[in-house]
């Protein structure tokens, strides 16, 4: 699957239509805004996010349990962060849908302990982007929804 920086670089949009600014901004990041009122930086002045920024924030995050995953993290980020298009062999293709996948928001059930010991089930929050965010960077990136494109 060949890989073409300008998808990269194409902004990803909100639900109503608007860009959607960055949502982890590095120190670096925030260095760069101009101060408000009350001195801080203008976190409404972010930069827009980017299907390479989105790439990025899910391979970074991305809890890897073997070496080799570690390995496929390194070399999908190296591709994604270089200035030439690239091709993306199939098994690092196959390893970012699931990283990718694994980003969505949502809400899981895990088991806790409170401070008396005992056990409990509570919801927490898991992922980095929305499902549709999600969605707009693996559309562009060439990935269709599993069963969809049976129905084309």
């Amino acid at each position: 699957m060949m890989i073409k920086v300008e998808v990269l670089k194409r902004k990803l949009k909100g639900v109503g239509g608007d860009f959607f600014p960055l949502p982890y901004p590095t120190d670096a990041d925030k260095a760069k805004l101009p101060d408000d009122e009350n001195g801080k930086p203008d976190m409404t002045k972010l930069p827009d996010v980017t299907i390479q920024d989105c790439v990025i924030d899910c391979l970074q995050y991305y809890e890897s349990s073997t070496r080799k995953e570690g390995f496929y993290i390194n070399q999908i980020a190296q591709l994604v962060l270089g200035e030439k298009d690239f091709e993306m062999k199939d098994k690092l293709r196959d390893f970012l849908e699931v990283v990718m996948d694994d980003a969505v928001m949502r809400k899981v059930k895990e088991t806790k302990r409170g401070p008396d010991g005992k056990e409990f089930e509570d919801q927490v929050g898991k992922g980095l982007y929305r499902s549709f965010l999600i969605d707009q960077a693996m559309s562009a990136l060439g990935y269709t929804v599993k069963g969809e494109e049976e129905k084309k």
